[in-house]
């Protein structure tokens, strides 16, 4: 006779299957309703391509288009007889102008077939270039194949921007017929997006393609152009900024911008720019670019040409375009350029990098910090794109009681023309662009800083991990020879500095509301 046990056992066990093979007969019927749901669903998405793709090869009868790109048409819902108006836009080739990619970039901004088709044909009589000049009409290779859709995507988001700008399209023939020597157009349809959007008009454009390198070619683009033309309304902005209290700069810059004298069409100004210093070839010493950022901050004429006359050893203008308009921004003269000037005060070395994808250190905290910084030491400052330059102010730089190393940094460099490394891949692939822990060499140019010296890295994240990590902030302590060094574990914005002394040098970094300071002392 079975226990009581045995018995309550076998019923539990009994049960316990019942109960698993009804749950298993109910997921069971679950997912094959799921399974026939999406099975159906599927084939009814796939029939509907299948409708949407038959009516688009009724009007596009190319090779261009895969299943791929009749599926991304159809979910991205564009109309097929949006595709059929702009098939009609033709290569040279014959072959319609437009992939996938090109359509649906023009249909997300809603830009209607008919203005896309005038503005091919502006562009077309005014001997616009077509990528099919460069390939027979024979077999198409993979990377031509790359080449045209890049082309069309191109094409699509330059007049994605004419339309977004609401361009009239008689403005965009007038600025056409603008042409060089060779009876190209200067501009291309993002550039009279812009000029456009700046208030430029035709007169203005010619006024500056008359100025001539001695090859008599103009000296300058659409595109320079166009961003002249934006920088001036850049400065307008910045007035009307400044007078509402919206936009903070020292004193100097704002009293600079609010003088700056703004004529409409100020040709002048620019004709004066690029004469100075001119090339053996007739180029401008100080590039189009450097410029407008310039005439962005109310930069002068007269100082432009005083930075001009500081030579190098070789009788050369020492300085470049970028460097004008940084030292603008510090309210640096010629005479701080000229030559160091030793003082009484302390004596400071700031390295500021030439890449600044985010200008941090064009902001107001920085040029506050930097004025504050002048107070306090005699600063030797230098725009570097190599370590090497850098090594160089430090060596031509007595009693060095503060150095600070400024760049985009990540956990084991300090950029200095490269990009940011914390965010991107390097754009140079050559240690010499950045500071790095293959530098050994640096630890003889820390050697001729005083003793009492402090190191600071204006960089995100040089010290992330602490003391037992390999950053180069540690590095860097292991090449200074007990001299103080500082720098962040994390990253950080120029408002998260607090300076608690200037001299002796001492800061503290807050990132999050969470000290993230890191020093050796």
């Amino acid at each position: 006779m079975k226990s009581l046990e045995e018995k309550v056992k076998k019923s539990y066990f009994k049960s316990f299957i019942a109960k698993t093979a009804k749950f298993g007969l109910k997921m069971f019927f679950c997912l094959s309703l799921a399974y026939g749901y999406n099975y159906y669903s599927y084939e009814k998405v796939t029939e509907r391509v299948n409708e949407y793709k038959e009516k688009v090869q009724e009007i596009r009868k190319d090779d261009d288009l895969n299943e791929f790109n009749f599926r991304r048409l159809f979910f991205e819902n564009v109309p097929p007889e949006y595709v059929s108006e702009l098939s009609d836009i033709k290569r040279k080739d014959g072959a319609p102008f437009y992939n996938e990619k090109g359509i649906i970039e023009l249909h997300k901004h809603e830009v209607p077939a008919d203005y896309v088709r005038k503005l091919h044909e502006f562009e077309k009589d005014s001997k616009g270039f077509d990528i099919s000049d460069v390939f027979s009409s024979g077999e198409k290779t993979n990377s031509i194949r790359k080449l045209l859709e890049a082309n069309s995507q191109l094409k699509a988001a330059e007049i994605s921007l004419l339309w977004k700008n609401k361009v009239p399209i008689d403005y965009v023939k007038k600025i056409l017929e603008i042409k060089n020597k060779f009876g190209d157009p200067v501009f291309n349809f993002e550039s009279i997006a812009k000029f456009y959007e700046a208030g430029g008009t035709a007169d203005y454009a010619k006024k500056l393609l008359e100025i001539k390198n001695n090859f008599g070619n103009p000296v300058l683009t659409g595109g320079d152009i166009s961003s002249y033309k934006m920088s001036e309304k850049g400065l307008k902005t910045f007035k009307e900024l400044i007078k509402n209290g919206k936009l903070e700069f020292p004193e100097y810059l704002k009293k600079s911008i609010l003088e700056c004298e703004l004529r409409e069409d100020d040709v002048d100004y620019i004709s004066q720019m690029i004469n100075i210093n001119k090339d053996e070839k007739g180029y401008p010493h100080f590039d189009p670019k450097s410029i407008c950022f310039f005439r962005l901050f109310g930069g002068t004429v007269e100082y432009a040409k005083e930075i001009a006359s500081i030579k190098d050893k070789d009788g050369k203008p020492k300085f470049n375009g970028q460097e004008l308009y940084r030292f603008y921004q510090l309210d640096l003269k010629k005479a701080d350029l000229e030559k160091f000037n030793d003082t009484e005060k302390p004596n400071a070395v700031i390295v500021y990098p030439t890449r600044d994808w985010n200008i941090v250190f064009e902001k107001n905290e920085s040029i506050d910090f930097f004025q504050k910084l002048r107070k306090a030491y005699d600063v030797n400052v230098i725009l570097a794109s190599e370590e090497n330059q850098a090594y160089k102010v430090i060596e031509d730089t007595p009693n060095i009681e503060l150095l600070i190393l400024a760049g985009h940094g990540s956990k084991d460099s300090l950029s200095l023309s490269d990009s940011d490394l914390r965010l991107f891949c390097s754009i140079k692939n050559h240690e010499r662009y950045k500071i790095d822990k293959s530098d050994s060499e640096l630890g003889q140019y820390l050697s001729k800083l005083e003793n009492n010296a402090t190191i600071f890295l204006l960089s995100c994240s040089n010290a992330e991990g602490g003391k037992e990590a390999e950053n180069l902030a540690n590095y860097i302590i292991s090449l200074a020879e007990g001299k103080k060094v500082i720098a962040s574990e994390k990253p950080f914005r120029f408002e998260d500095i607090k300076v608690n002394s200037f001299y002796p040098f001492d800061v503290k970094i807050t990132y999050k509301s969470k000290d993230c300071t890191y020093s050796n002392k």
